[in-house]
Parts: C-alpha cells; sequence; structure tokens
C-alpha cells in the first residue's frame, strides 16, 4: 500500500501508541526506514516490537517459490 513518508511516519507512530507491535516491510513498499524511524519515536523498545521483511527472490530464481 503506497503511503507518502510522513504519512507512513505519522501512521506506524499512532499504531504503536494504539498497541500495534507488528509491522511489515519490503524494499519493494519502500516503507522501511519510516517504519524504523517510527518506532525509534515511539520510545517502545525493540524488543516489544516484531518486524517481518520480505526478501525479493535472486532473478535468477523468479518463478519459484
Amino acid at each position: 500500500y503506497a503511503l507518502s513518508t510522513l504519512s507512513c511516519l505519522e501512521l506506524c507512530k499512532a499504531l504503536i501508541q494504539w498497541r500495534r507491535r507488528h509491522f511489515d516491510t519490503a524494499q519493494m513498499y519502500g516503507n522501511e526506514a519510516e517504519v524504523g524511524e517510527a518506532i525509534r519515536q515511539s520510545g517502545v523498545t525493540r524488543e516489544e516490537i516484531f518486524v517481518s521483511r520480505c526478501q525479493p527472490y535472486p532473478p535468477s530464481r523468479s518463478g519459484f517459490i
């Protein structure tokens, strides 16, 4: 889901305040920096938050699952 940099940062900060503790990020989403910054600004310890990251397949393996 495409969000502007500021929207993503503000949304992630709000979700953390609402006790959301799992975030999905990926290079193709382009939201890694904003999720990380929201976690830093939240004051919640990193150990309390679970971040998953999708890794793209290497080009030679595209099409294989």
